[in-house]
C-alpha cells in the first residue's frame, strides 16, 4: 500500500472522528427543544387552570348576586303580608314566599358546589405550577449538561482538527479536492478497500485489469467505476494477488 493511500485512510479516519463529534453536538438542540415542549405544555396547563378558576369564581359571584336579590325579594314579599286583608290572599303570599325561599336554597347549593369546584381547581393549579417548576428545572439541568459536554466536544474537535490539518499537509491540492468531493458526495466515505475483487463501497465487481491497476499504482488514485470512491488493496500478496514485477525484456530496447 502506498504512502498516498495510507495518508488518505488516516485523513478519512480523522474526518470520521470529527463527524461523530459534530453529531454529538448536533443532538443537543433537539434534546433541549423536547424538554422545552414539556415546559410549554405545563405552562399551558397552568394558564388553563387559572382561566377555569376565574370563570368558576365569576359564576359563583353571579349566583351570589341572584341569591342576594332573592333574599331581598323574600323581605319585600313579607312586608306585603301586613297589607293583606283576606286569608286567601295571605295564603297566596305565603306560598309565594316559600317558592322564593326554595329557589334561594337551590342557589345556595349551587354556590357551595361552585366554591368546592374553585377549591378543587386551585388544588389542580397548585399541582400544575409544581409540574411547570419541575419541567423548568429539567430544562435548566439539561442546558447545563449540554454546555459542559459541548465545551468538551468542541475542545476535542479542535484537537482532531489540528491533526487533520497536519495530515492534509502531506497531500496535494488536487488530491484533496478529489478526496473531499467524493467524501461529501458519498456520505463521508471517500476511500474503501477491495475485497475478493469487489468494491466495499457499492459491491461492484472489478475486472482483472482494474485489479492490476490497483496493484501497480503508487501515486495514482484509482476510482470505482460505479460509486467513484477511491479504491485500495490491503496486503494484496496475502490476498493471493500476484504482486511480482514482470521480468525485463532484454530485446525491448533493441
Amino acid at each position: 500500500m502506498t504512502g498516498l493511500i495510507d495518508t488518505l485512510r488516516k485523513l478519512q479516519g480523522l474526518d470520521g472522528e470529527i463527524a461523530k463529534l459534530r453529531a454529538e453536538l448536533d443532538r443537543w438542540p433537539a434534546i433541549i427543544a423536547e424538554k422545552r415542549k414539556d415546559v410549554d405544555a405545563a405552562r399551558r396547563t397552568v394558564e388553563a387552570k387559572a382561566a377555569e378558576i376565574k370563570a368558576a369564581k365569576v359564576e359563583v359571584d353571579g349566583i351570589e348576586l341572584m341569591l342576594k336579590s332573592g333574599e331581598a325579594e323574600v323581605g319585600k314579599t313579607k312586608g306585603n303580608l301586613l297589607k293583606i286583608k283576606t286569608n286567601k290572599e295571605y295564603e297566596a303570599v305565603l306560598k309565594e314566599i316559600e317558592g322564593i325561599k326554595a329557589e334561594n336554597s337551590a342557589l345556595e347549593e349551587k354556590i357551595i358546589a361552585g366554591l368546592d369546584k374553585v377549591q378543587s381547581l386551585e388544588a389542580a393549579l397548585k399541582e400544575a405550577k409544581a409540574e411547570q417548576k419541575r419541567a423548568e428545572g429539567e430544562v435548566a439541568d439539561v442546558e447545563k449538561q449540554a454546555r459542559a459536554e459541548c465545551a468538551e466536544i468542541e475542545t476535542e474537535v479542535g484537537a482532531v482538527g489540528k491533526q487533520r490539518d497536519e495530515c492534509a499537509k502531506g497531500l496535494s491540492r488536487d488530491v484533496l479536492e478529489v478526496y473531499d468531493r467524493v467524501r461529501i458526495g458519498r456520505g463521508g466515505v471517500a476511500i474503501v478497500p477491495v475485497v475478493d475483487n469487489v468494491c466495499q463501497g457499492c459491491c461492484m465487481s472489478l475486472t482483472m485489469q482494474e485489479i492490476n491497476n490497483l496493484i501497480v499504482s503508487e501515486d495514482t488514485l484509482i476510482h470505482c467505476r460505479s460509486c467513484q470512491r477511491i479504491l485500495f488493496l490491503e496486503n494484496p500478496a496475502e490476498a493471493g494477488y500476484d504482486v511480482t514485477e514482470p521480468e525485463e525484456n532484454p530485446y525491448e530496447n533493441l
